[in-house]
């Protein structure tokens, strides 16, 4: 049975009408025969913004505005700490 006419075949959901690809490129991070390669792109973590005082209500919620912060503050610095490790001059 033919697909349905609203459902896009394989092909149309890989390229737009135009004929051009969705944006994935084979080979966009490196050649296959270097597969650990580090991508060109590989920016330094931003750290998180802090909130401002005015953000928490100080009414106990779970999580609060400065629960959160710290787990992102945690997770960037781990972050930091993986990307300090794959580029020892930047530091």
């Amino acid at each position: 049975m033919p697909p349905r006419a609203h459902q896009p075949r394989r092909r149309d959901a890989l390229f737009s009408r135009a004929g051009r690809s969705s944006g994935y490129r084979v080979g966009q991070y490196g050649s296959m025969s270097q597969p650990h390669s580090l991508p060109d792109n590989d920016p330094r973590p931003v750290p998180p913004e802090p909130p401002l005082p005015s953000d928490c209500c100080d009414s106990g919620c779970d999580p609060c505005v400065n629960d959160s912060y710290s787990d992102e503050l945690q997770l960037y610095r781990e972050r930091l700490a993986k990307w300090l490790a794959r580029h020892p001059g930047e530091a």
